[in-house]
């Protein structure tokens, strides 16, 4: 494998003294450019330096390049595309810095991630560490910066990145505003995608990454179910927190109302279980079988009832409902999560990512749906959120 290559590059020219066609501000004053581009190649010389003393001797060959002319049009990485010095064919996947250095506690962002399958579950392994940091997996592929020759070319990249700031081609673009602890993070993380991608065996297939995005993968808005209600009953919320449910409301044509439940009925035990109690009255109704028994203290009556009810519809085992994405086959995401389930008390979010349910991996989502309706309950979800990895343990609310 040591004639594939995965090329490393950051460009290290800026603006000079400024012209209208290119400066913010500051025509005719000294562009120092100390995020853009200093701070890219100064992540690089760090990254070749770490790299050249690992244990670890890499199976491909890394090619590292310092462009020139980036900011004439990307003239450096054009050029060297057209008169390469290793075969374009052998490129396993280009990484570029450009501009890490005003991380300030802020996502990084992360392009490119859709140009292959698997990349961003690859960045997210390998940004899974103490010095890990919250990613921004941007799905704009723009050409703006040394990865668009690259990809023109048919090969998956991706770029690190921190954000345009109002000091951005400017002569305010200066050193004494780098963060150098964030610098060292994004090179730290590059350092660990390149020994990555030259260990594995695996090489990333590029993909068309302007098609397939999955339709609403990147909403923060909760999908509206119309899923009828189970029971059919509205309750005091005041009463509910002093640790009594009372009913306020029967539906017409629910489950309540089928067993003759009343306004004014307090619901003291589902299944022998307190409706008041974690987790919650919500919670049980949701996950309970179809057939359960409710004791009921009824107004003018001295003994409870014991009343069975036929819930509406099958009990929620987990609680959420996901999406597959093309680039990332043996993840799934989760585009709804059922309000009071198993899922939803876990604190689980639409568009977290599940790799691994109950500490086993899946290939696909009918190998997750399989999973996750035969796992016996409690079990743990590893999942990514924003980059970073976490166990998440869901608990049976029966």
């Amino acid at each position: 494998m040591k004639k594939e290559y995965v090329v490393i590059g950051a460009h290290y020219d800026h603006v000079g003294y400024g012209k209208p066609s290119n400066s913010r501000g500051g025509v005719g004053q000294i562009h120092n450019g100390a995020d853009d581009n200093a701070s890219g190649t100064a992540a690089l010389l760090e990254v070749i330096e770490a790299l050249s003393l690992h244990k670890d001797i890499p199976r491909r060959s890394i090619l590292f390049v310092f462009w020139d002319a980036e900011e004439m049009g990307l003239l450096g990485s054009k050029h060297w595309i057209d008169y390469p010095s290793v075969p374009l064919d052998q490129i396993t996947i280009y990484l570029n810095l450009d501009m890490v250095g005003r991380l300030n506690g802020k996502p990084l962002s992360l392009f490119g991630s859709r140009s292959a399958a698997g990349l961003r579950s690859c960045s997210v392994k390998c940004n899974h560490r103490e010095t890990g940091v919250k990613i921004h997996f941007d799905n704009a592929i723009r050409p703006d910066s040394d990865h668009w020759p690259f990809y023109q070319k048919g090969i998956p990249f991706l770029m690190l990145h921190t954000g345009k700031h109002d000091d951005y081609h400017r002569p305010e673009d200066d050193a004494h505003k780098i963060d150098f602890e964030g610098a060292r993070t994004c090179a730290q993380l590059l350092a660990q995608l390149t020994l990555d991608f030259a260990l594995q065996t695996e090489k990333p297939e590029y993909r068309n990454a302007d098609r397939g995005v999955l339709e609403g993968i990147d909403q923060q808005a909760r999908v509206d179910t119309s899923d009828p209600p189970r029971l059919g009953v509205a309750w005091n919320a005041e009463k509910y927190k002093q640790g009594k449910l009372l009913i306020t409301q029967v539906l017409s044509n629910t489950a309540a109302e089928k067993a003759d439940l009343k306004v004014g009925d307090e619901i003291v035990k589902i299944d022998g279980r307190s409706p008041v109690a974690a987790p919650g009255f919500a919670a049980l109704i949701r996950s309970a079988p179809v057939k359960i028994n409710m004791q009921i203290k009824r107004m003018n009556t001295e003994k409870p009832l014991e009343i069975p009810v036929e819930l509406d519809g099958e009990p929620v085992r987990l609680g959420i409902e996901w999406k597959n994405d093309e680039s990332e086959p043996t993840v799934v995401v989760i585009s709804d999560v059922v309000k009071s389930s198993p899922a939803d008390l876990a604190q689980l979010q639409i568009n977290d990512r599940i790799y691994e349910i109950g500490d086993k991996t899946f290939e696909n989502s009918d190998e997750f749906r399989k999973l996750a309706t035969t796992l016996p309950l409690p079990f743990n979800v590893l999942v990514e959120r924003e980059g970073l990895l976490k166990k998440i343990a869901i608990q049976s609310t029966r």
